[in-house]
Parts: structure tokens; C-alpha cells; sequence
């Protein structure tokens, strides 16, 4: 059989494990003769390749005509002299030469042929150029290249095993470890292989080999980059993955948690940060749930579980705590463009979907017994992704990123995400509340996120084509849906959220320093729940929305909700006074508790000794004129002591004393002014 041209009658093929000639060839079918006991057979050409199998034609490093690219003038024009030798083609493509004609004994071809390339600068040899021919026929011009040039060298070409061996569990060691420099793990390699067989030193390869080695065999587990990248990619199974694609809404539901990369207002009025924790669909990838908090909790999962299963405008939720007039100056991109009637338009078109498959990682939060019992009573199953493999969860980990360069950069007080990227001082800048950023990134999810295309949701069959958006998304698949989910009943919603108790007083229930009221809790005001064992009543709230709680009325087997009392902080320049008179808090220096008790004892006891000090004071001086006026002298009181018109007392002299003491001197409390005159008292 002729590799090139194929099967040709005489040829001898091996089929069915038997040796024979081709006698007859009918279009595609065969006629087979065995050489040994002359048995005819016939068979056709697919059967006949099937047997015999298709041997490879071209040598691999030589196939096709790519490396020609690459080739110089000469060796092209050596490659169309060898084919004038081969089929008789003239080197500048016109007609054939007839002193090489293919008639003409291929002998006499060669030595005119080498004449003329020696004469073109071309000296090659008779058994060169018989070579070539040879060659050519074989693999065609490509077989004419220096191989030199088209040769591959690998990185370990050349290198023991030993060596490979040694850099090969040196770079599995170093998954877990901080990330180092190639020349560091260079001299490990190099101690530990002259440690292990000293008598081989003939085998290591220098420094720059060795690098070479190391890039080679750490692929994805490299050493010298990020960990989390290192780590993140050891923990992927080695085996072909089986993809799980996602056919209808709320098939398969992703949550999982970041750090919202930026400072905001906490409720104690001080900066700080939050986590962000996202519920994502995989069919859609529309954003079905959210939660902003500082510590994620598992009530904070069932909470956005009650989100989820519930349209925005179906939720018992109040008026937002926010800042209405700040939040209304504030301009984004995804805004300014939008009107009033299409903001409301694509606010209330979110997708509403049933979640059967909620895929979670091992976190502490997302395994919690709340957590998994509200899954239980809603019919979820609850899926635990690998430990440390966040590529189980790939496309609400990609969200993170897509929200962080879309969202967060544009929002003041962002971070960056990390320490090279943050700004001198974020936490100056004009910080949003925390209530504020949950509003805001709510609002940017159902007006920018469900409508913008996402790479993820291209057309398979036509992957040039532009993408769709979520909500596009979900009106491709509501057909096939072939019912619409019955959102949670205001019960099931309240259910739901996280639980505390509180008493009710006669202005209402006191709760994270807010007071709440309703007129239906008249009834309840200072009595005793009749919840067995406690004496409270049960109160509901959302964690990301202060301006609502729920309070459970035994009596009545209803939740009643109870609205924000004292909202001043959605009226003008509300926002500006306050920070203000945050400004001035730590002007003023404010007092705590302690030191504030401490003050009033120090300001009570100083105004006291003062008012004795003052009624002293009074009392001797009356006691002066009393004296004066007894002893029938008449003084006139200055600063420097009295001056006498009696004759008998000098200037300066004391007014008087009585036995032998001086009255500046008396005990006021003790002293009686008749006794020390020698007056009787009435009886």
C-alpha cells in the first residue's frame, strides 16, 4: 500500500488477521485474494481501512506547511529545484525543461542539477541531494527546513529525574506556605538533591535551569504568586469536570459572602466595614438576595431566604431610615440617564423565583441549625461546596468582582480592596450610612445589575452573538417554567426573620436605641406577654432595615407592626447638622456616666462649703454691730479694720474683747451673746 496515493491492485494488506493481495477494485469495493490458499473475498473500502488502519503520512514536526512560513528565500528556492528533480516542474512554474523531464534516467537529472544549484550557490552532494529527493516525496517541501530551526526544546529536556523528582515535591510543599522567589526555591532544590545523592553532582543543572524546571512543573500551583490563587487551585479534583448547568430559574441558587470593600457609618456613628453576602440564580444570574451586615450570621441567611421567595413590593417592609434628600443629589452613571417612569419600571420587574437547590461553602454561618431548618420547611435542598474550593462557586465569586469595579469604586469612602489600592484617608471622606448603602445597592440591582448583559448567558449556538441580561434571561426560560411561585405570606415572611423580646411601655417598645409604636398596641402597654415562661413579648426585625419591627400578641395569634417613631432624619440638611454635632461631641469633651457622677458629688460639695463660708461670713459681721451698738460705739467698717470715735479705743485696736478673746475668733455655731455680756435670760 502506498501511503501516499493509497490502495493499488497487487497490493498486499493484512484483514481479518490474514495476509492478502488486491485483485479487483470496483469503485469502493475490493476484491481479495489470500496467498496462501488462493480464498477469494470481497469487501469494501470503509471495512477494508477499518482493518488495515490509516497510517500517518506526514512526520509530525515536519506536517503542513507552517514552519514554511518561517523559511528564507534560499531554502524556498532549493525546494522548487528538488520538486523540477521530483515531477519535473520548473523552478519559475512555467513549462518543463526537457533536460528534466521525468523520462530522462533520474541520473543524468542529479548531475545536471547539481551543476546548476553549485552554480547558484547552492554546493550540495550527489547522496545530499538524493536525500532530499527522497525526502520530499515523503513530507513535501517542509522536509527541506534545517530541523535546527523547528526543533522544540522543553524545559525538561535533559534533566534527571531526580531533579524532577526533587522540584516536584518541593512546589506540592509550598501550597500552604507563604509565597517565596524561584532563586530561594533554586538552593532548596539544590541542598536537598546534593543532601539526597551527593554522588550524583553531575546531574543538577545551574541556577537558570533549575528556574525553568521549577515554572515547568508548578503550572497553576505557582509558588511565587498569589496563595489564594495556589491554594484555591490544589484543591481542584484531578478529573475531567462534569458540568451542572443550570436549565431553570431557582434550579440552582449560589450564595456566598465578601468584605464590601468600603467604610460607611455604623449605627454608633463610627466608621467601618461591612460584609456583603449575595444569593446568585445560575440560570439567570440575577441577584435574588442580599445582606449587608458586619458578622454574617445564619439568621441573616434564613432572612435573605425570606427575600428571596418574596417581590420587593410583597414584602412587609416600611418607609426607609435613609436620607432621602442626600440619596437623591447623589449621580451615578446607571442614573443619570434614567427617568422616573423607567426607574420605577425596571425597579419592579426582579425576577420571582422558586429555589429548589441553595450551594453554600462550610462556613459557620451557612451552618446553622436555622439555616438548615428553613430550608427543611421551604422544601430547599441544601448543597456544602468542597472545603477551601471556591471554583465550586464560580459564578457568585465572579459577581463579587463585577460589583466591586461597577459599584463600589464609585461610592465614597471605598477602599480598594487592598492595601496598595486604598486612598490616604477613606475614612474622611463623605461616608454613607450603613442603611444608605443598603438602599443604594438595592436600588442599583434592580435597575442596573437585571438589566445589564453578562458573558455568562450567551446563546451556545451562536457564541459570537451579543449576551443577554438577567431579567431577559428569565422571560427566555418563564415559559418552560410551567407555573409562577406563590410568594411567602406575610406570616411566613415575618417567620423568617431574627427574634428578641422586649416590653412594651407606655410610649411604645425600645429597641437598638429606637423606639417603636403602634396605635394597636394600646391594649398591651406595661403588661406582661402570655407567651409561657416569658414575660416579654416576641419581637421580628430585619437587620438591614431599622425602620420596622413586628411584635407577636399571644392574645391575638398576630405579628403587629410597629413603624420608627421619631424619624429627623429625612428632612433637610438633616445629615449636615448631625455630623456636625458629631463634630462638636468631641469639641465639648462629653462626659461618661461615671464621670459625670463624680462631677456632680465635686460641684455639690464645693457650692456647700461655699454658702457656709457666706453665712459665716454674715453672721460676723452682724455680731460686730451688735457689739458696737451694746457698747454705745458707733464704727465705720472699711477694708483695712475700723476707725473708733471713742475716745477710749485706739485706732486699729480691736472693737472688743471678752475674756481675753478676740470675736474674729468665736465659734459662731456655739456662742450665745447674753451669756458673754452677762445678761439673764427671761424666763
Amino acid at each position: 500500500m502506498n501511503h501516499v496515493t493509497g490502495f493499488r491492485l497487487g497490493d498486499n494488506v493484512i484483514f481479518d488477521d490474514r495476509e492478502w493481495t488486491i485483485t479487483t477494485i470496483a469503485g469502493t469495493a475490493f476484491g481479495l485474494r489470500d496467498a496462501s490458499t488462493g480464498e477469494f473475498i470481497s469487501t469494501t473500502l470503509t471495512e477494508l481501512v477499518l482493518a488495515t488502519g490509516r497510517p500517518d503520512v506526514f512526520d509530525p514536526s515536519m506536517s503542513g506547511l507552517g514552519p514554511l512560513h518561517n523559511a528564507d528565500e534560499s531554502t524556498l528556492l532549493l525546494a522548487r529545484h528538488v520538486r523540477e528533480l521530483v515531477d519535473g516542474t520548473a523552478p519559475d512554474g512555467g513549462q518543463t525543461r526537457p533536460e528534466y523531464h521525468p523520462s530522462v534516467p533520474q541520473g543524468q537529472r542529479n548531475a545536471r542539477k547539481l551543476q546548476e544549484l553549485k552554480d547558484l550557490g547552492f554546493p550540495v552532494g550527489d547522496s545530499t541531494l538524493r536525500r532530499y529527493i527522497t525526502e520530499y516525496r515523503r513530507f513535501g517541501p517542509a522536509a527541506l527546513l534545517d530541523r535546527r530551526s523547528t526543533r522544540t526544546y522543553l524545559p525538561l529536556d535533559g534533566v534527571a529525574d531526580e531533579v524532577i523528582t526533587i522540584c516536584d515535591h518541593l512546589i506540592r510543599e509550598r501550597v500552604r506556605s507563604s509565597s517565596t522567589t524561584w532563586t530561594i526555591l533554586a538552593a532548596e532544590t539544590r541542598k536537598r538533591f546534593l543532601a539526597e545523592w551527593p554522588d550524583k553532582q553531575i546531574l543538577l543543572p545551574r541556577k537558570k535551569k533549575l528556574i525553568q524546571v521549577l515554572q515547568e512543573l508548578s503550572r497553576d500551583l505557582d509558588p511565587t504568586g498569589s496563595a489564594k490563587n495556589r491554594q484555591t487551585a490544589a484543591n481542584s479534583p484531578n478529573r475531567l469536570f462534569s458540568p451542572r448547568p443550570g436549565l431553570l430559574p431557582g434550579g440552582e441558587v449560589q450564595v456566598d459572602s465578601s468584605p464590601f470593600d468600603v467604610i460607611v457609618r455604623m449605627p454608633d456613628g463610627k466608621p467601618g466595614k461591612v460584609v456583603l453576602t449575595i444569593m446568585m440564580d445560575k440560570a439567570t444570574r440575577s441577584i435574588i438576595a442580599t445582606s449587608v451586615q458586619r458578622n454574617n450570621t445564619g439568621i441573616d441567611v434564613a432572612s435573605m431566604l425570606a427575600d428571596a421567595l418574596t417581590p420587593p413590593l410583597l414584602r412587609p417592609t416600611g418607609v426607609p431610615a435613609i436620607d432621602t434628600w442626600r440619596l437623591t443629589q447623589m449621580e451615578f452613571p446607571w442614573a443619570k440617564n434614567l427617568g422616573s417612569d423607567q426607574s420605577t419600571r425596571l425597579d419592579t420587574s426582579r425576577p420571582a423565583m422558586a429555589i429548589s437547590r441553595l450551594v453554600t461553602d462550610n462556613g459557620r454561618d451557612y451552618r446553622s441549625q436555622v439555616v438548615e431548618a428553613a430550608c427543611v420547611q421551604l422544601g430547599i435542598t441544601l448543597t456544602r461546596s468542597a472545603v477551601r474550593t471556591p471554583t465550586d462557586k464560580a459564578i457568585v465569586e465572579r459577581a463579587f468582582h463585577t460589583i466591586k469595579t461597577r459599584f463600589v469604586m464609585l461610592l465614597p469612602g471605598q477602599t480598594g480592596g487592598a492595601v496598595e489600592a486604598r486612598g490616604a484617608h477613606p475614612e474622611r471622606e463623605d461616608l454613607l450610612d450603613v442603611e444608605e448603602l443598603i438602599w443604594l445597592f438595592d436600588a442599583w440591582i434592580g435597575r442596573v445589575w437585571q438589566n445589564t448583559a453578562t458573558e455568562g448567558l450567551r446563546d451556545p449556538r451562536h457564541p459570537m452573538a451579543p449576551p443577554l441580561s438577567p431579567n431577559a434571561m428569565y422571560a427566555a426560560m418563564f415559559p418552560f417554567v410551567a407555573y409562577v411561585p406563590m410568594p411567602l405570606s406575610e406570616r411566613d415572611y415575618i417567620a423568617l426573620l431574627p427574634l428578641d423580646y422586649r416590653t412594651i411601655q407606655k410610649d411604645g417598645v425600645e429597641f437598638g436605641r429606637r423606639t417603636y409604636d403602634s396605635p394597636a398596641l394600646a391594649p398591651y402597654r406595661l403588661r406582661s406577654s402570655r407567651s409561657p415562661g416569658q414575660k416579654k413579648y416576641e419581637i421580628r426585625y430585619r437587620p438591614t432595615d431599622p425602620s420596622r419591627i413586628w411584635v407577636y400578641v399571644d392574645e391575638l395569634d398576630a405579628h403587629i407592626p410597629c413603624d420608627w417613631r421619631d424619624r429627623r432624619i429625612d428632612t433637610p440638611h438633616s445629615r449636615r447638622m448631625w455630623d456636625l454635632a458629631g463634630q462638636m461631641r468631641s469639641k465639648f469633651q462629653p462626659l461618661d456616666a461615671d464621670h459625670s457622677l463624680t462631677e456632680t458629688m465635686s460641684l455639690i460639695q464645693r457650692a456647700h462649703r461655699q454658702w457656709r463660708q457666706e453665712v459665716a461670713k454674715a453672721e460676723r459681721a452682724e455680731m460686730a454691730e451688735y457689739l458696737n451698738i451694746v457698747q454705745g460705739r458707733t464704727a465705720h467698717e472699711g477694708r483695712g479694720g475700723s476707725e473708733v470715735l471713742d475716745d477710749n479705743l485706739a485706732p486699729g485696736s480691736p472693737v472688743a474683747k471678752v475674756e481675753g478673746k478676740d470675736t474674729n475668733e468665736w465659734d459662731l455655731e456655739d456662742w450665745e451673746p447674753d451669756e458673754a455680756l452677762g445678761i439673764e435670760k427671761e424666763v
